[in-house]
């Protein structure tokens, strides 16, 4: 009898693998892994194959697959990131495979609308979730038109991409343009490679085909001012659960990026009318893309008089130590429930905790470069309230930080207040000492 496996497909978020495939283990199933070359760095670990490609379109996926196929009983395959490549969007040609098995899959329009944020707004707009004003800027003429329709302030941001990269506030028509041209001068060169996606098409459910090239166009949105909060759900088949709301009481705009460096749970600044509405809120987007099988991460921001309005939809886990927010306030292992997703098995029961207000805390890098120093980190692990430090990047890491987050660490530690919480963040700043060159 042939093993069951998993097989797990990306060119981004490699490391990944080695998380899920130590999960699947302990059910008994062995994980593959298709990457490009060089890639995965380390040795094989708990994989049981490692597959190295340049090309991920879905004719050679499909070769690759069938030679798995001789020696392994393929149960399930997942990609976390996904993106779009001149041979196709990864994350879509996946759910295709999968679809084509029989395997459990989030469809592939879906995961192509929780990519693409213009694909995002134009969703919701279609389900008739309260949203606000956008537009796809692809010049200066177009971006100066938009962004008076809309009305100043606006935020101009990629189409694509992750960590709070070329974000940028815009007050008047000059700020618009100086910004326009500094975002498009630094995004083939972006930190982060999901923003260097590459142009594809979207043929939406309505029969209107759009075209999209995320390196030389950038979406324009009103300026959101107002409390955020983010909303951690799981989904299976078409059930959505909203599993823990972050409360994000430490932001800091900069030109460029928006910095995360303090979120609570429970919430501190919401009431539980107003919690539940954010929960609520998340579920109708993630039903309105159409996500299925997977955890998703919702940005929030409040407007006060009107309620929530999406920041953005993402077919994943929230950065840092949102596993360990769900393990504290929901009782699941997110990598068992990871694996289960990729399966399709039943969720282990969620457990609601009444634990104590804890603390995300994060470190980011002061600009891009190399790390040469972060110390610290024992000191703050001995404190008595923190729980777990995760460490994202070790001294010698290339890092991004100049207009991106470039994470560096994450904290969680009980903080039965804001004030609490607020303490515990400067005490860390304290404690830790950042060195990048």
């Amino acid at each position: 009898m042939r093993p069951p496996l998993i097989v797990y497909i990306d060119t981004i978020g490699v490391g990944t693998a080695a998380t899920i495939a130590a999960a699947a283990a302990r059910r008994g199933v062995a994980t593959a892994l298709i990457c490009p070359p060089g890639a995965w760095r380390g040795a094989r670990g708990p994989l049981a194959r490692v597959i190295e490609t340049e090309d991920f379109a879905l004719q050679t996926l499909r070769r690759l697959l069938a030679r798995l196929d001789r020696r392994f009983s393929i149960r399930g395959l997942c990609s976390l990131f996904g993106p779009f490549r001149a041979d196709g969007f990864l994350h879509g040609t996946v759910a295709t495979l999968a679809a084509e098995r029989g395997l459990v899959h989030s469809p592939p329009e879906a995961l192509a609308a929780a990519t693409n944020k213009f694909l995002t707004r134009l969703y919701l707009g279609v389900a008739g979730i309260p949203d606000i004003p956008y537009g796809l800027a692809s010049d200066e003429a177009s971006l100066v038109a938009m962004a008076r329709r809309i009305g100043y302030p606006v935020v101009l941001k990629p189409l694509t991409g992750v960590g709070s990269s070329l974000i940028f506030r815009c007050r008047n028509d000059d700020e618009a343009r100086d910004n326009w041209r500094r975002a498009l001068r630094r995004l083939p060169l972006a930190f982060y490679e999901q923003l260097r996606m590459a142009p594809h098409t979207f043929v939406t459910p309505q029969g209107a085909v759009l075209h999209f090239d995320p390196a030389r166009s950038m979406l324009v949105e009103r300026y959101l001012p107002g409390r955020e909060a983010s909303v951690e759900c799981v989904v299976t088949g078409e059930k959505i659960i909203p599993l823990v709301v972050h409360d994000k009481l430490g932001i800091e705009e900069r030109p460029g990026v928006v910095l995360e460096h303090l979120l609570v749970a429970p919430p501190a600044r919401f009431s539980s009318a107003e919690v539940k509405r954010l929960r609520d809120h998340a579920v109708a987007a993630i039903r309105a893309i159409g996500l299925r099988n997977t955890f998703c991460h919702v940005e929030l921001r409040w407007l006060d008089g009107e309620g929530p309005r999406v920041l953005e939809v993402n077919p994943r886990l929230g950065a840092g130590c949102v596993a360990d927010s769900i393990e504290t306030f929901a009782g699941l292992d997110v990598d068992a429930v990871c694996v289960s997703l990729i399966l399709g098995r039943k969720l282990p029961r969620i457990r609601r905790r009444r634990a104590p207000r804890h603390a995300m805390i994060f470190l980011f890098s002061p600009r891009a470069g190399t790390l040469a120093k972060l110390d610290g980190l024992d000191a703050v692990n001995d404190l008595p309230d923190c729980r777990v430090v995760r460490v994202m990047h070790e001294v010698g890491d290339t890092v991004g930080g100049t207009m991106e987050e470039g994470f560096l660490a994450g904290i969680w530690m009980e903080a039965r207040t804001r004030e609490a919480a607020r303490r515990a963040y400067a005490r860390v700043r304290r404690l830790v000492d950042i060195a990048v060159a």
